[in-house]
């Protein structure tokens, strides 16, 4: 069995729940290079940020299969889509079948992917009640604002734990104002920020200078955020693990 070096780097969740302080995002990620990044990667913890939208959950499972990385080692992120929600089909069948394609028994952390379905509060519940058995460690949300994060806890009485947000670059001093004040929020609510693209996107991502995604990614840990990164070169994945650290 490969020597893995210890990750220090960690999150604590409101519940006590310590995650890796990043995710690897599998978004457009192929079966043969998220197996590449995973026979290389060199570290015994590593969260895999994942969601049915992306298509590619049996992709991701047959990933880690054969790229002989401990599974018992990876963080699971997955998400309910609005399409799932809207279905028909019970909330809880489709976390199964998500659990059946990742090839898990229950998945670490569970986010409602927007809020674009407006029974989200119902799929809340139905949350909190997967949780009670065991079958989702830490519930949360993704691009959620402080209304529906308000009426998530009105309707259920449970604050998610997790927000994973996208912070956009080059953006308006409105949109930038709306960003800080959920940021705000969130922290006073003790709900941890996971900032998907943490660059503002690939374009974007070029044209910055190392020493400005280094900047970036250490201020961001210093406010005790984490990072998804979308990369598919293992390269890249150490190099913004390093500038991670810089903020420990």
């Amino acid at each position: 069995m490969k020597d893995y070096k210890p990750y220090i780097g960690t999150i604590v969740t409101r519940s006590g729940k310590k995650y890796p302080d990043f995710a690897l995002g599998t978004y457009l990620c192929t079966e043969e290079e998220l197996s590449n990044i995973l026979q290389h990667y060199p570290y015994d913890r590593l969260m895999l940020d994942t969601a049915f939208r992306y298509g590619n959950e049996r992709e991701v499972a047959k990933a880690v299969m054969e790229s002989a990385y401990p599974q018992n080692q990876i963080v699971y992120i997955g998400k309910i889509n609005t399409s799932q929600q809207e279905s028909g089909r019970s909330i809880r069948d489709e976390l199964m079948d998500t659990l059946h394609r990742l090839n898990i028994s229950k998945i670490d952390i569970y986010l409602i992917h927007s809020s674009r379905y407006q029974g989200y509060s119902e799929t809340w519940k139905e949350l909190i009640k997967l949780q009670k058995e065991g079958l989702i460690e830490t519930i949360g949300v993704s691009n959620f604002g402080v209304k529906e994060i308000e009426n998530l806890y009105d309707q259920s009485g449970v604050y998610p734990e997790i927000n994973q947000i996208v912070v956009q670059r080059n953006i308006s001093t409105d949109e930038q104002n709306k960003i800080q004040e959920l940021i705000g929020y969130c922290c006073n609510k003790n709900i941890s920020i996971q900032i998907a693209m943490p660059f503002g996107g690939p374009e974007i991502s070029k044209k910055l200078s190392e020493e400005q995604r280094a900047s970036t990614l250490e201020n961001l840990r210093k406010q005790k955020f984490t990072c998804v990164f979308g990369t598919k070169n293992i390269l890249h994945l150490l190099q913004n693990i390093r500038w991670i650290e810089m903020g420990w």
